[in-house]
């Protein structure tokens, strides 16, 4: 039996997802995918709704078919096919994109719709005051997704008239239109009442999902950014390198920068000037990437840069804009004796250079130690594919 199951699984993959609800919430997702998560909600909450009225309006069409005198037919027919065409029309509406028009075109009909019935009825003098009844519904719908004051003005409008229409009802001595009147208020309030504190208790858990959300990124922020300058750090390196290589053909280059003679720096003008060199460094390095690259604070004064798709040549003029620009930082106006602040670039590509984690650093680390080796100052490529058994040049 568990057998069959899996088979027919895997036979029709995804089956039971092909409903035309999941097909309608996949367009609601599409269209309003930028919505925040309380916009969404009643976006949703809308489209069922909406639902809820189309299938209202399809039952009162089959009651009018089969239960309604053949004089008054055709006016119910008109009443309630013209509202299903409109909560059809609003319906689309929403899942086009079109909120706000899909919300008050549906309050707009729930006003208008119940009206027409309940006039018709009172210009035949029928007495039937059953479609009084339905006025509650733009209201707990307007309760549900608009502000408070218009809820107000809306069920202060819907009970005045109702009154008006008693009042002017000649034939209003043989019902109890006021218990009719009274049950329509206590119904609408009670439901309006419910509606309006699940939509604030709905907010609030929203407002503290966000609030949770936003410290959950605070924390991560914190784990994988380096404090002093805001860059990644190590962590996120390691972890950018596991999606670098769980692809099947990782592109990129790596630059790893080191400060030449930082320490010289911090024993001659203190670490508070230090501090305030390597963030500055930091600056330089952030505006030179895209979006999409990644700058890493690798150690105390070392920087290692990610550059997604980036070539050989693209990454060599890249760390020698770098290095120029790091040349441009005046370590101390006030000393005329200083010299430049410069810094030495090593640079390396995967694959070119290296298929793993490991041997990619060992060969930008090469390169780098070879910039030293040769007079610092300098830009210097890796040369060679290098493996993860291959030994490091230098110890950090």
């Amino acid at each position: 039996m568990g057998n069959q199951s899996r088979t027919g699984a895997a036979r029709y993959p995804c089956w039971e997802e092909r409903t035309v609800i999941q097909l309608a919430e996949r367009l609601l997702d599409r269209h309003y995918c930028n919505a925040d998560t309380n916009t969404a909600f009643s976006i949703h909450l809308l489209f069922y709704v909406q639902l809820s009225l189309i299938g209202f309006a399809v039952a009162v069409l089959a009651v009018v078919a089969l239960f309604t005198l053949p004089s008054a037919k055709a006016v119910y027919f008109l009443i309630c096919g013209s509202s299903l065409a409109v909560l059809c029309g609003a319906m689309a509406l929403n899942l086009s994109g079109y909120h706000r028009v899909s919300l008050w075109t549906t309050v707009t009909l729930m006003f208008i719709g119940p009206w027409a019935s309940i006039l018709y009825e009172y210009l035949l003098r029928s007495g039937d005051y059953m479609p009084m009844m339905y006025v509650i519904i733009p209201i707990q719908i307007t309760a549900m997704f608009i502000k408070v004051k218009p809820m107000y003005w809306l069920a202060v409008l819907q009970t005045g008239a109702l009154a008006a229409l008693m009042l002017t009802d000649p034939g209003r001595s043989a019902y109890n239109w006021l218990s009719a009147l009274c049950f329509i208020f206590v119904t609408s309030m009670l439901g309006t009442i419910t509606s309006y504190v699940l939509r604030k208790q709905y907010e609030r858990l929203i407002h503290s999902r966000n609030a949770l959300s936003h410290s959950e990124q605070r924390l991560r922020d914190i784990a994988i950014r380096d404090p002093l300058t805001g860059l990644y750090n190590r962590r996120f390196m390691d972890e950018t390198f596991a999606v670098h290589f769980e692809s099947l053909a990782p592109m990129f280059s790596l630059l790893m920068v080191d400060v030449d003679h930082f320490k010289t720096v911090n024993d001659t003008y203190g670490h508070s000037c230090g501090d305030e060199i390597i963030q500055r460094v930091a600056g330089i390095l952030t505006s030179a990437i895209r979006k999409y690259d990644v700058a890493c604070r690798y150690g105390g004064d070392e920087f290692l840069l990610i550059l997604n798709g980036c070539g050989p040549d693209d990454a060599m003029a890249k760390a020698n804009k770098i290095k120029q620009d790091i040349e441009n930082i005046i370590v101390d106006p006030q000393d005329d004796t200083q010299r430049p602040l410069t810094a030495s670039i090593g640079v390396a590509q995967c694959p070119l250079n290296g298929t793993s984690r490991d041997a990619i650093l060992k060969a930008v680390d090469a390169a780098l130690y070879q910039a030293k080796e040769n007079g610092r100052n300098r830009v210097v490529a890796a040369e060679g594919v290098f493996t993860a058994s291959a030994q490091t040049p230098h110890t950090r």
